[in-house]
């Protein structure tokens, strides 16, 4: 834990974490830790006035143990003036004070609040915090970098990309329009006291506001139009590669097919050549004991009786099944688009994968069949992945499901953290085939190298 205090303990805070108890707010903390350099989470304590005297952040998060204590203290830094510089106060609260935290974010208290026990809805509290440092304009803050999304389609992210990008040129436009506007007026101010205002009006209508119109529609045009153009250019080649890939699936069934029909004629003509043989000898063989043979007495012999028939199959019931056990794993992720992702890669490499979007899901699954590996995000709604961990090592007995752990964070402090939580490995996202086939590898195959 001294570690973990260390990482979260910058000497020039940007953002502060007041909170009473550190296990509390691991997780939110881990979250704003990885999106600002410059944070720290403090505990509350009797100086934690002159902390943030002397620090003057420009955003403080108030996590204590009920919303109750984190409206007095902060009322009381701000009725003692510790907190007189310009800030943005969040408030961290427990699912069931959510209400409290929403009335007194409505009346003015606070800026903003997050729900962070149970923890989710992860990327609400990145962009809170993101907009009050861009509000508060932090210059050391770099914002959220694009290894801190989660992978979702490439043609949905270039999609927001062009909007953004026609969004800027939008508002460039607009700027420069009422720049030149406003030169327009100020030039046209001494001629409004000499002519009829009416046709001062009118000519600036006709040679400044009409052309500046004109050209931003072109502009705008020319924006939608491209953006229009690329999309379509990209579901384009999308379709032709998926036809490509379907004829080229097609054509592959139809010689696995063709291989089949090979192999069964084969076998059916070996059967019948087999057949055959075997008929001839049983023949062959009852001619022979058909002879009666004469004693000396020349009293009939008894009749030699065929010898019974000896299966055809036997040798092959006595050989080993060589077939091996498909693995099962149970992929729990309440993003749709990485959880698909996940079950696509795992069924292609012959797992056969279950799936689930939130820990209470999962655990349902986990009650009607045994799993060999479970795949689990750690930050889920209803009920959490460390927490779902928690409830399958407890009732797993001696041999508990093994989890791996699908994070964002890159904290070694915090895998020892999980780790003695029953979290047996971790998959860090955006993460690869490679990297996922070998964590599962690992996991189902203990002595994997």
């Amino acid at each position: 834990m001294a570690e973990a205090n260390n990482k979260m303990a910058s000497k020039h805070p940007q953002v502060i974490l007041i909170n009473d108890n550190n296990e509390d707010i691991l997780g939110a903390a881990a979250i704003i830790a990885e999106q600002v350099s410059e944070f720290r989470a403090i505990p509350n304590a009797n100086n934690i006035g002159k902390v943030v005297e002397k620090f003057q952040p420009p955003v403080i998060l108030f996590a204590l143990n009920t919303v109750m204590e984190s409206i007095e203290l902060y009322s009381k830094l701000v009725e003692e003036k510790l907190v007189s510089h310009n800030h943005d106060a969040i408030l961290l609260c427990k699912n069931k004070e959510s209400n409290i935290a929403f009335r007194a974010c409505i009346k003015g208290l606070f800026d903003n609040y997050f729900v962070y026990q149970p923890l989710y809805e992860k990327f609400r509290l990145k962009i809170i915090v993101h907009n009050a440092l861009i509000k508060h304009t932090v210059k050391k803050y770099e914002g959220i970098t694009d290894e801190q999304f989660d992978i979702i389609d490439e043609e949905l992210a270039e999609l927001i990309d062009k909007g953004v990008e026609c969004k800027s040129a939008l508002s460039g436009s607009i700027q420069d329009c009422k720049n030149k506007l406003g030169q327009v007026v100020s030039e046209s101010s001494e001629e409004l006291t000499n002519e009829d205002p009416q046709k001062v009006l009118e000519n600036i209508a006709k040679n400044h506001l009409a052309p500046m119109l004109e050209s931003l529609e072109k502009e705008l045009q020319i924006s939608l139009d491209d953006m229009v153009a690329t999309m379509v250019e990209k579901k384009t080649l999308a379709t032709e590669t998926r036809v490509h890939n379907q004829y080229q699936a097609n054509e592959r069934n139809k010689q696995l097919q063709k291989t089949v029909a090979k192999k069964k004629k084969r076998d059916e003509q070996q059967k019948l050549t087999e057949g055959s043989k075997e008929e001839a000898k049983i023949e062959a063989n009852n001619e022979e004991s058909s002879v009666i043979h004469l004693s000396d007495g020349n009293e009939p012999a008894a009749i030699d009786k065929p010898q019974p028939e000896q299966e055809e199959f036997a040798g092959e019931a006595s050989e080993p099944n060589s077939i091996t056990k498909q693995k099962s794993i149970l992929v729990v992720e309440d993003n749709d688009l990485y959880r698909e992702m996940l079950v696509k890669v795992l069924g292609d490499a012959n797992y056969i994968v279950s799936q689930a979007d939130d820990g209470l899901a999962a655990l349902k699954l986990i009650k009607t069949k045994r799993y060999d590996c479970i795949i689990m995000d750690l930050f889920m709604p209803k009920l959490d992945g460390l927490n779902t961990t928690k409830h399958i090592n407890k009732t797993g007995g001696d041999n508990p499901v093994p989890v791996i752990a699908l994070t964002g964070n890159k904290r070694k402090d915090l895998f020892k953290k999980w780790a003695s939580m029953g979290i047996k490995g971790y998959i860090i996202k955006p993460s690869s085939k490679a990297e996922i086939l070998e964590q599962v590898e690992k996991c189902v195959t203990p002595d994997a190298t």
